[in-house]
C-alpha cells in the first residue's frame, strides 16, 4: 500500500518574484483514491472521481509511468 501526501494550494497567478503563503485550515483535508492492481495498470493515465477541498472542486490525474520528462522512471500526479 502506498499512500501519497498532497498540500492543496489555489492561488491568482503570481507577478514576477512574488512569495505565496496558505495558512488557512482546510476542512475534510484528506481524500482516499484506491487503484487496484496498480502494478498491472495499462492505460497511460487515471483520473479519480470529482471531490471538494477548500470551496472548489478537484479531480486528481495519475500517470503510473510519469509524464513529460519524468516518463519511464516516475509516478506522475496533478
Amino acid at each position: 500500500q502506498s499512500v501519497f501526501g498532497v498540500d492543496i494550494l489555489v492561488s491568482d497567478p503570481f507577478k514576477n518574484w512574488e512569495v505565496f503563503s496558505y495558512e488557512e485550515n482546510i476542512r475534510d483535508p484528506v481524500f482516499a483514491w484506491q487503484l487496484t492492481k496498480f502494478s498491472i495498470r495499462y492505460l497511460d493515465s487515471y483520473t479519480s472521481d470529482s471531490f471538494s477541498s477548500g470551496g472548489r472542486d478537484w479531480v486528481l490525474k495519475v500517470y503510473p509511468n510519469g509524464v513529460g520528462n519524468a516518463t519511464g522512471n516516475s509516478l506522475s500526479l496533478f
